[in-house]
């Protein structure tokens, strides 16, 4: 998979033309595939004589710039929790007035 984007500046722009890729694909992260971003590219054009100042030399000729990226070593954040069935006691508050949770009692089985 693949996303593209390619602009144009408008007139008095500095940067004239911008142009990205962004490739994805299927990564293994534990037991599961994810598609993330494999790798990509950017191009971009500064135009001669722009974002100067009286001080410092403008450049001599348009100047392209690419960047080259590539996406590694993924890994996988995350957690889990388990739900247990049943009530669980209203808060009581402790010795300073602030509510303090209690432990989730078990639900009682009947017998079979």
């Amino acid at each position: 998979m693949r996303f593209t984007l390619e602009t144009k500046a408008s007139p008095g722009d500095p940067i004239t033309d911008v142009a990205s890729a962004i490739e994805y694909g299927a990564v293994m992260l534990g037991n599961r595939f994810y598609i993330c971003p494999s790798r990509s590219v950017a191009f971009t054009v500064q135009e001669a004589d722009s974002c100067h100042e009286s001080n410092q030399r403008a450049l001599p000729r348009p100047v392209a710039m690419i960047n080259r990226i590539i996406f590694s070593d993924y890994h996988r954040l995350g957690s889990e929790v388990t739900i247990l069935p049943g009530e669980q006691a209203p808060a009581k508050p402790d010795a300073r007035g602030s509510p303090k949770a209690s432990a989730p009692q078990p639900t009682p089985v009947p017998p079979s």
